[in-house]
């Protein structure tokens, strides 16, 4: 295995710097993924009215029913919080969809009051008008020890949810909540630049099977990445279902967590940990996006306990229609265990033992210092 040392002057470029590397292929650094400067911010490309929140909204819920054209949403100074807690809180639950656009899920306190946007009764047509939603943080307050069935009790939650044609999100910081973004019905949407950490069930919830872009995220824990399973009869299906789904450029990591779902314990047990797939796409029908995947880096901790390792690349309906240039980290010990897909095994490198690690430190690191806008936790 060889050596090799750069940055022996001075580099602009975070990206294509390091100490050193092995040799071994793979990406090595945010500008090998293309994204290493944020891109420019939908605030200024977009030519709408702009709505700045900017406050600290603690457990009230932001609900945008519509919007003119090309609407600027301005919440780099805006904080929501939420609560999804099945044990330490008697079952309370508080602001579980904290930022709607578009859409509405109800209350879901206690699960009274939640409106099932899956189910057919309550499908809701997307706005035509593209908006940009740019910044915000958004934090669970559920403790870390609390399991994947007292986060998901009454319906779980949804962090950010849009339906708009067009839609960009970018910037945003997420930690410790349900469900990352739900694009819903939003066909063309992106999500870009944006940081989500500890994630306790899908990073992505694309249920609806929008079509659209996620490029240049880190995505650092997740519980699933990225869910499209179509579980409701008549629901409310996307463009996505004929379109496909640009994952691009993103940094995405497997995390166990506390009390991982178990049939025969609904609640979970804390004393246990794990991670769900990588790809969940069960369903009734055929009706999903086609994926492509290009320049991403997919690091996996080794699953807890007797767990296995399932990326799902291979499971039902999952369709790849083109796929180049990742990287799977293997941060366990061995070989990696899981699955490539089939007939795209030539677009992966898998890297593991402690080069794995240190790159996914690197390459973590790269991402955090190339976007000083997302605040820290």
């Amino acid at each position: 295995m060889t050596t090799k040392r750069l940055c022996a002057g001075t580099v602009l470029l975070l990206a294509a710097c390091s100490e050193g590397y092995s040799d071994t292929g793979g990406i090595r650094s945010l500008a090998d993924m293309g994204v290493a400067r944020p891109h420019d911010s939908c605030l200024e490309s977009f030519d709408g009215p702009v709505t700045v929140l900017d406050r600290d909204y603690g457990y009230s819920t932001t609900k945008i029913a519509a919007w003119p054209d090309q609407a600027r949403f301005d919440a780099r100074g805006g904080r929501w919080t939420s609560l999804m807690n099945g044990y330490d809180a008697d079952g309370d639950r508080d602001n579980t969809a904290p930022v709607q656009l578009g859409l509405d899920w109800g209350t879901n306190v206690d699960g009274s009051g939640r409106r099932d946007l899956w189910s057919a009764a309550y499908d809701t047509p997307p706005q035509s008008s593209p908006f940009c939603f740019s910044g915000g943080v958004i934090v669970g307050t559920q403790p870390a020890s609390a399991t994947w069935g007292e986060t998901k009790r009454d319906g779980g939650g949804y962090a950010i949810s849009i339906n708009g044609v067009g839609a960009v999100v970018e910037g945003v910081r997420i930690h410790n909540h349900h469900d990352g973004l739900v694009p819903y019905r939003s066909d063309g949407f992106v999500l870009r630049d944006s940081w989500m950490s500890y994630m306790r069930d899908d990073c992505i919830e694309n249920d609806g099977h929008a079509e659209g872009t996620v490029r240049g995220n880190l995505f650092d824990g997740c519980y699933v990445f990225y869910s499209a399973t179509n579980g409701a009869s008549n629901s409310a299906v996307g463009a996505g279902a004929d379109g496909t789904l640009l994952i691009e450029g993103n940094l995405i990591r497997m995390q166990n967590m506390p009390g991982p779902y178990a049939r025969r314990n609904p609640l979970g047990d804390r004393s246990a940990s794990g991670y769900g797939e990588l790809i969940k796409t069960r369903g009734r029908d055929e009706r999903v996006s086609q994926l492509v995947l290009r320049d991403n880096v997919l690091a996996f901790e080794a699953p807890a306990g007797n767990r296995r390792l399932d990326t799902k690349f291979n499971g039902p309906h999952v369709q790849i229609v083109d796929c180049a240039n990742n990287t799977i980290l293997w941060l366990g010990s061995g070989s990696f265990p899981g699955d490539l897909p089939a007939g795209w095994e030539d677009c992966f490198t898998v890297i593991s033992g402690g080069e794995a690690q240190e790159r996914w430190d690197r390459l973590r690191q790269q991402w955090i210092d190339a976007h000083p806008e997302i605040p820290r936790l």
